[in-house]
């Protein structure tokens, strides 16, 4: 007889709560080899993986007082594990550097070959998995960061940090947005009344936002051992120029209104997993193109507009405007003529690597 649901998931929190524990034994093991404690290896993973940060901001990404952050940062640097040095953007301020991983891995070539060896070890594990079993293993894990970070956030008696991170337009005349792996749950919209390039809300720790011209980069803050980032993030592009959005190696759980931006291309590698999807009047043939496979991907576009959909890989549930096609083992092509609008201004959605649940509507 088959488990019930909530013998799944009563053993899915059993798992988690069985690896919780072995992380902590493993991060033990690590912080004792290193001598210091599992607070100070922390605040070291934090700073490892944010770069320079002032004690300020160590208390605030862990949760420890201003004072308990400053004893930490004084034994790290007296372990040679890190470094305080003037910050070079403002000189009246001292933040902490820690030493490069391969100088720690070095001092313990026990600790270097543990890490070293996990990551081979969990490829190895994961050879039996599809790409696409993978990408539901990815999401369960973004759904239970939030989770944890509330609870943990609940124990401290404090609420999660919040960060307004923002560019200004500098005269850009395109943009295009990256989203890097493991940026978790994002949702996005544009704004054509705001003056920024963009505009980000983070609960959490605050993700990594590189800006070069028009291109903004979005890159999670985590580290090995924690996987710290953030909550959630919310950006806001600035409509009054067009954009291309790109999502590198897999999106899950994507909320994207992107009606009043005039899009210029959107493109996820890696397979799409949980992706909501509105777009506004296209100009020309927009492509929307989705390698990977599609699972649970809705793509709303307004009324009259014309689309293509294009699947390679076959076809378990595809709807387009109402009507249902597939099952289908191979590839497949569907073109909803335009009503109102000029042919040549259409969407064309690709996706390679099968659609297990695609949905294409008006709205």
């Amino acid at each position: 007889m088959p488990a019930s649901r909530d013998d799944l998931v009563a053993s899915l929190t059993a798992e988690w709560t069985r690896l919780g524990a072995e992380l902590v034994l493993l991060a033990q093991g690590v912080a004792d080899r290193l001598k210091i404690n599992i607070t100070d290896l922390q605040c070291l993973a934090v700073v490892v993986s944010a770069g320079p940060m002032t004690a300020g901001q160590v208390a605030e990404s862990t949760g420890l007082t201003t004072g308990a952050v400053t004893g930490v940062l004084d034994r790290l640097e007296k372990a040679g594990l890190l470094q305080r040095e003037n910050d070079p953007s403002d000189r009246r301020r001292v933040v902490v550097r820690a030493v490069p991983g391969d100088v720690i891995a070095a001092r313990d070539a026990a600790v270097g070959e543990a890490l070293a060896g996990l990551t081979r070890a969990s490829a190895e594990q994961y050879e039996g998995y599809s790409d696409r079993e993978l990408q539901l293993v990815v999401d369960a894990m973004s759904r239970a960061h939030p989770v944890l970070l509330e609870h943990a956030a609940a124990l401290r008696g404090q609420h999660s940090a919040q960060h307004e991170l923002d560019a200004p337009l500098a005269g850009a005349r395109v943009g295009r947005l990256v989203l890097s792996p493991g940026v978790g749950a994002i949702r996005i919209t544009g704004d054509a009344g705001m003056s920024e390039l963009y505009r980000a809300h983070a609960e959490g720790a605050a993700p990594l936002i590189d800006v070069d011209g028009g291109t903004v980069n979005v890159r999670p803050r985590r580290t090995p051992l924690f996987g710290w980032g953030h909550r959630l993030l919310a950006l806001t592009l600035n409509a009054r120029i067009p954009w291309e959005v790109e999502v590198e190696r897999g999106a899950v759980g994507l909320d994207a209104d992107l009606s009043a931006v005039a899009l210029r291309s959107f493109a996820v590698s890696g397979g799409a997993v949980r992706v909501d999807l509105q777009v506004g009047a296209p100009s020309g043939a927009v492509p929307i193109n989705l390698s990977g496979g599609a699972h649970r991907v809705a793509i709303r576009r307004p009324r009259g507009v014309p689309v293509e959909v294009r699947v390679k890989g076959g076809a378990a549930h595809v709807a387009v405007d109402g009507r249902r096609f597939g099952p289908s083992g191979g590839d497949a092509d569907w073109y909803v003529p335009a009503t109102s609008a000029a042919a040549a201004d259409r969407y064309v959605i690709d996706v390679r690597g099968g659609a297990s649940k695609l949905t294409v509507d008006p709205r």
